[in-house]
Order: C-alpha cells, then structure tokens, then sequence
C-alpha cells in the first residue's frame, strides 16, 4: 500500500468516527417523551445501531397514527 492510500484510509476513518461520535450525541440527548414505543418495538430484531440511526432521524416520532 502507498503513503497515498495510508492517508485516504485515516481520513476515511477519522470521518467514520467523528460521524458516529455524533450520531451517539444526538442519541444521549434525545427527547424520549417524543418516541413511540409502537414504532421502537417493531424493530425489535433490529442491531443498536440501526435503532439509534434511525431515533435520531426521527424515525420513531409520534404522530397522528402512533399515539403510544
């Protein structure tokens, strides 16, 4: 491997990380009175990580249909 791919690799590492330090972020932060549990238990078989990614977007905000 080159010096060239070396330093694409950290990079490409370092914006993994830094991406992920903040999804972990928003996650810690996250207003659980807005979650429908509903919609959290229908991802059940689902990884962590899934159901973080997805908490954050808003994925599992209450609305008119998912009251609980």
């Amino acid at each position: 491997m080159t010096t060239g791919g070396l330093i694409v690799l950290i990079i490409f590492y370092v914006l993994y990380k830094l991406s992920k330090r903040e999804t972990n972020k928003k996650f810690d932060n996250y207003d659980m009175t807005k979650v429908s549990l509903k919609k959290l238990s229908e991802d059940a078989g689902k990884s962590a990580a899934y159901k973080r990614a997805k908490m954050v977007r808003g994925g599992y905000d209450k609305d008119d249909k998912w009251k609980i």
